[in-house]
């Protein structure tokens, strides 16, 4: 077992048609909000979000999120 926080984003009904092409547009959003949520808890609880430097790889996807993350966070 790891102690450890999920953030979980649901796009299940968002990606219905016709909501689809306004939650694909939305997704730089979101993940402009995920990374702002990550700065804040790492400035926080910086003794504790030390995983978030190793992975990433979730972040892929959302390149804004990981852009600010990285750049905004990591410096």
């Amino acid at each position: 077992e790891i102690n450890c926080n999920f953030v979980v984003v649901l796009w299940a009904e968002g990606a219905k048609k016709p909501l689809y092409n306004i939650a694909a547009a939305n997704t730089a959003l979101v993940g402009r909000q995920i990374a702002l949520l990550l700065k804040t808890l790492t400035e926080l609880f910086s003794r504790h979000c030390f995983k978030f430097r190793s992975s990433l790889d979730w972040l892929q996807s959302w390149c804004s999120c990981r852009r600010i993350f990285v750049e905004d966070i990591l410096r």
